[in-house]
């Protein structure tokens, strides 16, 4: 799917204080800057704080504005650079990782038996960072 032109995507890293666990910031963000959104990966619960990855589209003067209202209600905002990247010296291609990825962003490619990994595909569930044991997936992101 493409965005409309004007429109950009840009994925975040949300640290979202224990005081706001039960507010709607997500859907205010949608209501007052005009933005849609994708949560990639979120846990949360009232008792403690949470943590969302998620993915917005709008204008990119929206998409700044509602990073500018996040902060300032107390939610530590991080915009993810490279997200989960696969450290090619350190894949032995064993294909550990496949059977947990949900999206099948990585998949073993016959016959060659490699993996690949379609970062297009990824939605930062990190569940081959735990199944490969090499650690050539990892996750980064700007802080």
């Amino acid at each position: 799917m493409t965005n409309p032109p004007n429109q950009v995507r840009k994925r975040f890293v949300l640290e979202v204080p224990q005081k706001l666990v039960d507010k709607p910031i997500v859907y205010e963000l949608c209501r007052r800057f005009d933005i849609s959104f994708n949560i990639l990966k979120a846990s949360i619960s009232p008792e403690r704080e949470g943590r969302i990855v998620l993915e917005l589209s709008g204008t990119a003067q929206n998409i700044k504005a509602a990073e500018i209202h996040l902060g300032a209600s107390g939610v530590v905002v991080e915009s993810l650079n490279e997200g989960v990247k696969r450290l090619e010296e350190k894949c032995i291609h064993c294909g550990a990782c496949e059977s947990f990825c949900p999206t099948d962003a990585l998949y073993v490619e016959r016959p060659s038996m490699r993996v690949v990994f379609d970062e297009k595909e990824c939605v930062l569930c990190e569940r081959c960072l735990t199944a490969c044991p090499t650690h050539a997936m990892v996750f980064r992101f700007r802080r």
